[in-house]
This record gives C-alpha cells, sequence and structure tokens, in this order.
C-alpha cells in the first residue's frame, strides 16, 4: 500500500551537532564514556560521538556572522514594513476623516428631514 504524505514536520533539534559533523573532524567514542570527564579535556560526546570544543567554536565563528546578517535584514524589512504602514494609516485617516466630515454635512443636511408627526 502507497500512502502520499503531504506534509512531515520535525523539530531542528541536533541540527548544530549536524553542521558541527561537517565543519571538523569528530571522532568515534563510546556511549558508556563519562562526560564530565571528557569535558574536563575539551571533548564532547554525542551518542557515541566525540567533538572536541573547537568544533563548537568554529560552528560559531562561521554561524554568527550569518545570524547577524539575518537579524539586520529582518530589522531592516520590520522598519519598511513599519513605514508602509504608517503611510497607508495616513492614508486611512485622512480618508476616514473626509468621511466623517462628509457624514457630519450629510447630517447636518439631514436634520431638516425630521418628521414633524412623530
Amino acid at each position: 500500500m502507497i500512502v502520499q504524505v503531504d506534509c512531515i514536520s520535525t523539530t531542528a533539534g541536533g541540527i548544530e551537532e549536524d553542521l558541527i559533523k561537517c565543519m571538523a573532524p569528530s571522532y568515534i567514542g563510546d556511549f558508556s564514556l563519562r562526560g564530565a570527564e571528557l569535558r574536563k579535556k575539551g571533548i564532547n560526546r554525542i551518542g557515541n560521538l566525540l567533538v572536541p570544543n573547537n568544533n563548537y567554536c568554529q560552528l560559531e565563528e562561521w554561524i554568527l556572522p550569518v545570524w547577524d546578517k539575518m537579524l539586520e535584514e529582518q530589522k531592516t524589512q520590520v522598519y519598511k514594513l513599519l513605514e508602509l504602514l504608517d503611510i497607508n494609516l495616513r492614508i486611512i485617516c485622512n480618508i476616514v476623516s473626509s468621511v466623517s466630515g462628509l457624514a457630519r454635512n450629510l447630517k447636518a443636511l439631514c436634520v431638516s428631514w425630521e418628521d414633524k408627526d412623530q
């Protein structure tokens, strides 16, 4: 039986470890190695994989500038959006103000249309 899948949703948990594995050598160790003892030697354990601290530093050196650029782009886009919204809100306010003015004028004109019998 073939089942069609429209969407797969996963977490990005551990994605930094996948990137670290691509950037610098890691070593096969053992699941039973003590993490605390390895950390004293500057080594991290991901399952049975041993990763030197320097590998994390390399990831940070590579990814932090990317994140900084993304943040700047995000801020720029948000400011552009806010500026656009402000312009549009001013236009809307002017329209509402004009319509309100017309409505007031119309209301004033309609006062004379009162039904005296009520």
